[in-house]
C-alpha cells in the first residue's frame, strides 16, 4: 500500500516508520522538498500531491542545504510502503527524531 507522507517542518533530522518491532527507516535521498516562504501551502492543498517546485533533499538533513540562507515553512514529501496486513489490529508508528521549530505531518493528503 503506497503512501505520501507530507511533513511541514523548517529541519527534519530523522524519522522512521515502526512496526510492532520492526524498524524501517525512512532516511534518505529520495525525499522533495517545497519552500513555503508565502505560508499558502496548507490554503493550497500542498498535503495532497507535490507542489511543481520541490527538489530533492536528503534526510536527515536541512533546508539550508537545498535553499541557502532560507528561513521558513517548508514541505518535505516522501513516497513510501507498507505491507498489508491480515490483523486489523495493527498500528504504524511515525517517529520523527528530531524537527526544528514545529511539524505538522500529513499521511496521504490528510
Amino acid at each position: 500500500m503506497k503512501k505520501l507522507i507530507t511533513a511541514v517542518i523548517l529541519s527534519l533530522t530523522s524519522i522512521c516508520a515502526v512496526q510492532a518491532s520492526k524498524v524501517t527507516s525512512l532516511d534518505g535521498t529520495d525525499w522533495l522538498i517545497s519552500k513555503d516562504d508565502e505560508n499558502i501551502g496548507r490554503e493550497q492543498g500542498w498535503a495532497a500531491s507535490v507542489t511543481g517546485e520541490a527538489s530533492p533533499i536528503r534526510v536527515p538533513g536541512i533546508v539550508t542545504e537545498v535553499y541557502p540562507g532560507y528561513r521558513g515553512a517548508s514541505w518535505y514529501y516522501k513516497k513510501f510502503s507498507v505491507a498489508k496486513s491480515a490483523d486489523s489490529g495493527i498500528r504504524y508508528h511515525l517517529r520523527f527524531w528530531e524537527a526544528d521549530w514545529r511539524i505538522t505531518v500529513y499521511l496521504n493528503g490528510k
